[in-house]
């Protein structure tokens, strides 16, 4: 606490001790008794206040201690007294009447009998809607009984009635129906006024049209209708009372008039403080913002925003209120004192500040990034994620190739060991012999067995079936002019066979029909044996012969050779036609016999047109099919069929020419190429032509067959996405002419390109997608090195001659061109400016762009400011120079003056105050209802100012005519002892 509210506090409790002295002292024709009544014993002692009553003096001293203090020095300045009533005193009057803890003091002491506490919240209540005091009083006697019986009118110490009640209880306790000081009770007689606030409000809204006109319109109509609807509502609802009845009985003689009168003195006041609230409202908006029109600028607004967003990241520009929005004098006073002797170099050093701030905030938003090596950075980032995904690409497709060359390996290996196709026809020819060989060695030991057989030596084959034969033979040759067979058209191999059949016996030994056989087995197979014989007649012979031997059985004298021949004659038959159908019979030629086959071309031949199912069958069957010899075959099948998609010259065993392999496979039927490998390698033989096919056609996703191997596809699909990744976001997106080719060829662009191409020319969707495809911290690096070069490009701009000789000399930032950082961030709505901000949008963050238009706006306001403020300041300037001038104690004095208000324009408080935009506009409807709240609120301000005892004293006083009553119950105008007249006894009873 200050030592002159110390000083105040001790003054304030000395006056109030000297006042509970005076009243100490009552002389004998002011005593009273505890009804109040002259001439009663004498006056109980006041007891002193109480700590709680102590304690709101001393806080209402507090509270009025700066405005005492105030006071006192504009009196002493201005040679005036000071005022004759402390604002403490007023203070601790007005919360001492809140709390009624003095005035309950002194009723204690003067009315011991009275008990603490008020009526109940319901009675309270309900008499807050009686609308006279007779009408209360009425309550009273009806809920208490008679005056003077069940309640009565407590008197204040002059023995005048007051506004208390005292009311009795039926086991005689009294207690005052309203207590001193705002208590539950009082809150609770509010109710009573709730009607009335209902009507003045309805009245309110009702008169809201009205200021449509005008104001000078609306405020006294809502004056009128409020009052009018307030008691229009309030009578209606307490006529529902029956004291309002029986107290007014009549509505035009006793409600109307009283209830006119109260309206008018509702309007009068609603208009006069509906009028004052308006002109305070409209005087306290102009002093709260004085320049809310020219603050409220979007610029202004902005450059505000800016000046805290950049004050809260530690860079405090410094800004004056003309930069924010103030108009009127503010520039040009800022424009003075920025010439004036003592306030220039306070103003210099305040606006350097901010230029320094502003230059920081410069140099670290473009973090001292350089965007060649930001744009060689990147470029080297891409170029490394195109190699690395060409390595995926590769390695994919070498791990494809590996797969289908171990495939192609563990095929080719299975069938058989590698040969030539002479080799392998070779193992074809021997292995076809060896099986016909074995074939005859079974035949021949299949007969011996038979001939060993009892009877086996005898002529039990009858050659009449190859007599019948040779007659047929006969018959078809060209006959002579007696029709004979002419000698002359029968081969001479064929006739001496003729003849032969002609001389031998009816029946031979079986040995000897088997020699025969065998004698037309070789003529088929050597033509020189029977030159000139068709190979028809050879085989009808053939079967001539073996129907002989195959019905001898029938002829056979003993079961066992019947038996043994049987056998023979069986294994013959079933076996002989396999060496001789065709495609087999063609292996046991010689070569100089006709359809002769090459080695080379045995096993080509199986694969010939759709290939020979059952060729290929029989050929397996005859040599076995775990033999040597087969699996020659089978090796030079595959390899042949292989063969068709092999450039040999230039690729060796590579499989380059998938479209004649899976021709070749497509051309051959399924059956014969099942028998040929078998089922599992005929499959395999399949899929390792799908997995070539989709190995050479990898990049086109619809030509891909899905039976090949499922690995490889896996494979081949990801080479395919790399390929595609490649393609489209490197090679032939924009970024390819930054990178070097594939096969390394220059780039047509250099990197250190990149940053103002992305920024200056690229569109919007290329910008995004290089900066989709750089790593998060990448990223970062490229926005920076494009947010520097926006901010050193607008520096050089924005700079001239001397300005960029100052940076090569000091290293100083310069200030950005504002001009030139809008147009890059996209200022204005032509289409041109549209993509140049989609531009910025895709490449910088908002926080950046944000920054960047901060920059622009604070640099372009202040050198806004700079060139305007100079110039109007200038000439006001010159004169206060001038003026300061004429003596050297003017010019002291000018230049304390002077630095005093530069000290007050650059203090933020000020500038917040000047550069304030909140102007309350008071609508219709709020100027409505403050109009009509005011008489309620001036009635519920005078029932609280009626709980402070001092003027309940005046008020009284007032009504009372100034007049006590003496020992003889007459009234007389004498004042108090010690007070010359009333008017001095109320003056001093109000200062205390």
């Amino acid at each position: 606490m200050t030592p002159e509210q110390q000083k105040a506090l001790a003054l304030a409790r000395a006056r109030r001790r000297r006042t509970e002295a005076e009243q100490m002292e009552v002389r004998p024709e002011d005593r009273r008794d505890s009804r109040g009544v002259p001439g009663g014993p004498n006056q109980p002692v006041i007891p002193p206040p109480g700590r709680a009553e102590r304690a709101i003096d001393t806080a209402g001293t507090v509270l009025g201690a700066p405005l005492d203090m105030a006071d006192t020095v504009l009196s002493s300045i201005f040679g005036m007294p000071p005022s004759e009533i402390s604002a403490g005193e007023l203070f601790g009057s007005g919360m001492q009447a809140v709390a009624g803890i003095k005035e309950n003091r002194r009723i204690e002491a003067t009315n011991p009998g009275i008990r603490p506490g008020g009526a109940p919240l319901s009675e309270r209540a309900y008499s807050s809607f009686l609308n006279t005091p007779e009408a209360r009083d009425r309550y009273l006697t009806n809920t208490y009984g008679a005056e003077n019986e069940g309640w009565y009118v407590l008197n204040d110490q002059f023995g005048n009635p007051t506004d208390r009640r005292v009311v009795r209880d039926k086991d005689g306790i009294e207690r005052l129906f309203n207590p001193p000081g705002i208590d539950m009770g009082d809150v609770a007689s509010m109710a009573g006024g709730v009607p009335d606030l209902v009507g003045a409000i309805g009245g309110a809204a009702a008169s809201v049209p009205a200021y449509s006109v005008s104001p000078a319109v609306g405020i006294p109509a809502s004056a009128v209708m409020s009052a009018a609807g307030a008691q229009m509502v309030g009578e209606t609802v307490g006529r529902l009372f029956p004291e309002n009845r029986e107290v007014e009985p009549s509505i035009v003689d006793d409600v109307l008039p009283r209830a006119a009168g109260e309206a008018s003195v509702d309007a009068i006041l609603g208009t006069i403080f509906g009028g004052v609230g308006r002109l305070a409202s409209g005087a306290t908006n102009w002093a709260k913002a004085p320049f809310a029109k020219s603050a409220s600028d979007p610029i202004a607004t902005e450059f505000r925003q800016a000046s805290e967003r950049l004050r809260s990241q530690g860079y405090d520009i410094a800004p004056l209120a003309s930069e924010e929005g103030a108009g009127g004098f503010i520039p040009r006073m800022e424009g003075m004192l920025e010439k004036l002797p003592g306030s220039s170099e306070a103003m210099r050093q305040y606006r350097e500040r901010g230029d320094q701030a502003v230059a920081r905030f410069q140099d670290d938003l473009a973090g001292g990034v350089d965007p060649n090596a930001v744009g060689r950075e990147a470029v080297g980032e891409l170029s490394t994620q195109r190699q690395n995904l060409a390595i995926d690409r590769e390695q994919a497709l070498t791990r494809a190739d590996q797969a289908i060359d171990r495939n192609q390996t563990s095929l080719t290996e299975r069938q058989g060991p590698l040969m030539s196709a002479e080799g392998a026809g070779q193992q074809t020819r021997a292995g076809l012999e060896r099986a016909r060989q074995e074939f005859k060695d079974e035949a021949k030991r299949l007969y011996d067995a038979a001939r060993a057989a009892p009877g086996g030596q005898d002529a039990i084959v009858n050659v009449g079936p190859v007599r019948d034969q040779v007659a047929r033979i006969r018959e078809a040759l060209p006959p002579t002019a007696d029709g004979s067979p002419s000698n002359r058209f029968t081969p001479q191999g064929l006739s001496r066979f003729l003849l032969g059949v002609d001389d031998i016996a009816e029946n031979v030994t079986i040995e000897q029909a088997r020699q025969m056989r065998s004698l037309i087995m070789d003529a088929i197979d050597d033509k020189t044996l029977m030159p000139g014989v068709p190979e028809r007649y050879l085989n009808q012979l053939n079967q001539a012969i073996s129907r002989s031997i195959d019905d001898s059985v029938a002829r056979a004298g003993t079961p066992e050779l019947r038996q043994a021949l049987s056998q023979a004659n069986r294994f013959y038959a079933q076996n002989i036609d396999r060496f001789n159908r065709k495609g087999i019979a063609e292996t046991y030629r010689e070569p100089t016999q006709s359809g002769f086959v090459e080695d080379n071309k045995l096993v080509e031949r199986l694969l010939t047109g759709r290939g020979a199912p059952g060729v290929i069958r029989e050929t397996r069957d005859l040599m076995g099919a775990d033999s040597r010899e087969w699996a020659a075959t089978r090796r030079s099948a595959v390899e042949q069929i292989l063969d068709t998609g092999r450039d040999q010259t230039r690729q060796g065993r590579k499989v380059v020419n998938v479209d004649g392999l899976v021709e070749r496979l497509n051309r051959l039927d399924d059956e014969a190429v099942t028998e040929l490998f078998g089922v599992a390698d005929a499959q395999q033989l399949r899929n390792l032509a799908v997995d070539i096919s989709n190995r050479s056609k990898y990049l086109d996703a619809e030509a891909l067959s899905q039976n090949g191997t499922p690995n490889i596809m896996g494979q081949l699909r990801a080479a395919a996405a790399a390929e595609d990744q490649i393609a489209r976001e490197y090679r032939n997106s924009a970024i390819g002419p930054f990178l070097r080719g594939e096969n390394g060829a220059a780039a047509k662009l250099n990197a250190e390109e990149l940053v103002p191409w992305l920024y200056r020319r690229a569109s919007p969707n290329e910008a995004l997608q290089v900066m989709t495809k750089l790593p998060a911290p990448m990223k970062a690096q490229v926005e920076r090195g494009i947010v520097a070069d926006i901010v050193e490009s607008a520096i050089s701009r924005g700079g001239g001659d001397m300005s960029a000789v100052r940076r090569l000399v000091t290293d100083e930032a310069n200030p950005a061109d504002s001009q030139g950082i809008a147009e890059l961030l996209g200022a204005g709505k032509d289409s041109v400016s549209r993509q140049q901000a989609d531009r910025i949008n895709a490449l910088v963050s908002p926080e950046n762009r944000q920054a960047l238009r901060d920059l622009a706006l604070i640099t372009a306001r202040r050198q806004e400011r700079d060139a305007t403020t100079s110039a109007i300041g200038g000439l006001a300037a010159g004169a206060a120079v001038t003026g300061m001038l004429s003596s050297p104690g003017k010019a002291f004095q000018g230049a304390v003056v002077a630095r005093g208000l530069a000290a007050l324009i650059t203090h933020p408080g000020f500038r917040r105050w000047m550069t304030n935009t909140n102007r309350r506009t008071m609508s219709p409807t709020t100027q409505a209802q403050m109009t009509a709240l005011t008489p309620q609120a001036i009635g519920l301000a005078g029932s609280a100012l009626a709980e402070n005892s001092d003027v309940q004293a005046a008020m009284e006083w007032l009504n009372a005519g100034a007049s006590q009553i003496n020992e003889a119950g007459e009234r007389v105008t004498r004042p108090p002892q010690g007070a010359g007249s009333w008017e001095d006894f109320f003056e001093r009873e109000i200062a205390r």
